[in-house]
């Protein structure tokens, strides 16, 4: 309903009452609003997306929801948490820093991304991300085209299996289209005289290890 109409010239100006802007119904479903989605908090279905424990995410938005056009998925990113260092084939994949702070190697870049970041990752690159102490981190990731969701769909049933099979997870990978390095090769020490704390995937211990961009390690 308009509150006041007034002319413009040749032309009307309706304006609206002001209103609160109201949540839609609760709703474990994206609401179709005229062939667009709407998806609440909350909303979309979770999975494990590393061997870490508890490494979960969740799809906002899948490939035949989108018209394969893109993948929207968004999670936490606990401490010590992230993935081997991995190159994309098919897709590229765009990050969104929604809180905290997450460190990235891109090519043969090591940085920071802190809250309000946006870092793009082109697909034929080596990339990698990384939770060092932030304890609120949480990100969106955007994977154009879509198609990863169904990598997703399949290793999860990998990391939550025990024994961690990391041959098995690496085959779905290369099945999917990415291929993936060795864990600590690289690892996120952008200076060797910096200390990381790192997770061994393979048994899920913590390790106070110092890794240097070469590679080689020393205890302490």
């Amino acid at each position: 309903m308009c509150h006041v109409i007034l002319a413009v010239g040749f032309s009307f100006v309706c304006l609206m009452h002001s209103v609160s802007c109201v949540m839609a119904l609760d709703q474990d479903q994206p609401i179709n609003i005229n062939g667009s989605l709407f998806i609440e908090p909350g909303v979309g279905k979770s999975f494990r997306a590393l061997a870490f424990p508890n490494a979960t995410r969740t799809f906002k938005l899948r490939g035949n929801q989108t018209g394969n056009l893109f993948t929207l998925i968004e999670g936490k990113i606990l401490i010590g948490e992230g993935p081997k260092l991995h190159l994309h084939h098919n897709e590229d994949e765009t990050f969104r820093i929604i809180s905290g702070q997450v460190q990235f190697i891109i090519g043969n870049e090591t940085f920071c991304a802190p809250a309000g970041s946006v870092v793009y990752g082109k697909r034929g690159i080596q990339m990698s991300f990384r939770n060092v102490d932030s304890p609120d981190a949480y990100v969106q990731f955007f994977f154009s085209p879509s198609g990863i969701e169904n990598y997703f769909d399949e290793v999860s049933a990998v990391y939550t299996t025990v024994p961690y099979d990391d041959n098995k997870a690496n085959a779905i990978a290369n099945k999917y289209g990415m291929d993936m390095f060795d864990l600590f090769r690289r690892i996120l020490v952008p200076d060797p005289a910096q200390r990381a704390r790192v997770i061994d995937i393979q048994s899920h211990r913590w390790m106070s290890t110092i890794y240097s961009q070469d590679g080689t390690q020393s205890n302490h």
